[in-house]
C-alpha cells in the first residue's frame, strides 16, 4: 500500500492477554494476496507482552496500526476498530483463528461484482461447514428475516467475523456491537441489525476463515450468574428488532423460538456443574427470569407439536416451571448433558 493511499480494506483484530497466539493470525493477515489492507491491532488493557508484540509488527509493516486502551471487553473493542477503520471495507478477527489467503481478495472482488454491503462467507467451526450452498446467492431482506433462525444455524447471522462489509454502512447506518451484552449475545444483535438496515446480502459458501472453538470455550463455559440474566436481556433486544416485522405468521414464530431457546439456555446456566448456589436461590432466579413480562407472552403450550422430539421436550419443559417440578430441570439436563458424551 502506497503512502497516504485509502486501503481498500480495514482488518479489525481485539487483542486480550495472548502473545503466545496473536504472531500466527497476524502473519496469515500479512500474507494475503490483497495486499492493500490496514491491520488495526486493538489491545484491549492485556498484562501479558501482547502490546510489546503488536509495536514490533508495527514497525516492521506500514499497514500495521496499534492502538492501546485501557479493558473494556470485545465488544466496545470491535467499535473502536470501526470507529478509526479507513478503509473502504471492514472485516473482523479473533487474535487466534487462522484465515485463507484469499479472504480480503475474493470477498472484495464478489462486495464489488454484486454491489452489496454485506458479504458472508463460509468458516469451519471445529470441521463443521457453517453455510451449506454450492454457489453464491443474493438473500433479499424479506427472506432475510423470514428464514433468520435457518441462517443462524447455518452461522450466516451467528457471528461477525464471517462477514466483509461496508465501512460506509456501519457508520451511516450507526451499526456497532452491543456492549451490554458480556457473553457473545453481541454478535447476534450486530447481525440482526445488519439485515434489518439491508436490502440484501451475499452469501459466499466458500470458506475462508477456521475459529479455534477451544480457545473461546475456555472463557465461555464457566458458570457465571450474569449469564442468567444476559439470556433474557438478549432476548429483549432480539424482540425489539423482529417486533418491527408484526403481523407476521413467520416473524411470531421466530420471536417464540427465541423466547424459548434464552430461556432455557439461562435456566441451564443454573444447572452448571460449577454453580454454587443452593437450591432455594435457584428456584428464586429460576422464578424470577421465568415470571418477565415477555418470556410469559411469547412462552406457552400454544402451537406445540407433541408428534416430534422437539416438541415434546418442550412440553416437558414448560411443565416443569409450570407445576414447580425443580428437580425435573436437573434430569432433563442430566439426560441433554449425557447424550452429548
Amino acid at each position: 500500500m502506497r503512502k497516504n493511499e485509502r486501503p481498500l480494506v480495514s482488518i479489525v483484530m481485539p487483542i486480550y492477554n495472548g502473545e503466545f497466539v496473536i504472531q500466527n493470525t497476524i502473519n496469515q493477515w500479512k500474507n494475503q494476496t490483497l495486499s492493500n489492507f490496514e491491520l488495526i491491532l486493538i489491545d484491549d488493557g492485556s498484562t501479558d507482552n501482547s502490546l510489546l508484540l503488536c509495536n514490533k509488527n508495527e514497525k516492521e509493516d506500514s499497514r500495521i496500526k496499534v492502538v492501546h486502551k485501557k479493558n473494556s471487553g470485545v465488544s466496545s473493542t470491535r467499535n473502536l476498530g470501526i470507529e478509526i477503520a479507513n478503509g473502504e471495507y471492514l472485516v473482523f478477527s479473533d487474535q487466534d483463528d487462522n484465515v485463507k489467503s484469499t479472504l480480503l481478495e475474493d470477498n472484495y472482488n464478489y462486495a464489488e461484482k454484486y454491489e452489496v454491503n454485506v458479504v458472508k462467507f463460509g468458516s469451519v467451526y471445529r470441521t463443521i461447514k457453517t453455510i451449506d450452498s454450492p454457489n453464491e446467492l443474493i438473500i433479499q431482506k424479506n427472506e432475510l428475516f423470514k428464514k433468520y433462525l435457518t441462517f443462524k444455524k447455518q452461522g450466516i447471522l451467528a457471528n461477525c467475523w464471517n462477514g466483509f462489509y461496508r465501512t460506509s454502512f456501519l457508520h451511516n447506518n450507526k451499526i456497532l456491537f452491543d456492549t451490554d451484552l458480556k457473553f457473545g449475545g453481541d454478535d447476534q444483535i450486530f447481525n440482526l441489525n445488519l439485515i434489518n438496515k439491508s436490502d440484501k446480502i451475499l452469501v459466499n459458501p466458500n470458506i475462508y476463515y477456521y475459529w479455534n472453538v477451544e480457545a473461546d470455550q475456555h472463557h465461555s463455559t464457566k458458570f457465571n450468574v450474569g449469564r442468567i440474566y444476559e439470556m433474557y436481556q438478549l432476548f429483549q433486544k432480539q424482540y425489539s428488532i423482529l417486533s418491527s416485522k408484526l403481523p407476521d405468521e413467520d416473524i411470531e414464530e421466530i420471536i417464540k423460538e427465541l423466547a424459548f431457546l434464552n430461556w432455557q439456555r439461562g435456566i441451564q446456566e443454573l444447572f452448571h456443574v460449577d454453580c454454587s448456589l443452593v437450591k432455594k436461590d435457584k428456584i428464586k432466579i429460576l422464578r424470577e427470569i421465568s415470571d418477565s413480562r415477555l418470556y410469559r407472552q411469547w412462552i406457552s403450550f400454544k402451537g406445540i407439536n407433541l408428534l416430534n422430539k422437539k416438541g415434546i421436550y418442550r412440553f416437558v419443559f414448560i411443565t416443569a416451571y409450570k407445576l414447580n417440578f425443580f428437580n425435573l430441570f436437573a434430569f432433563i439436563f442430566y439426560v441433554k448433558k449425557k447424550k452429548c458424551k
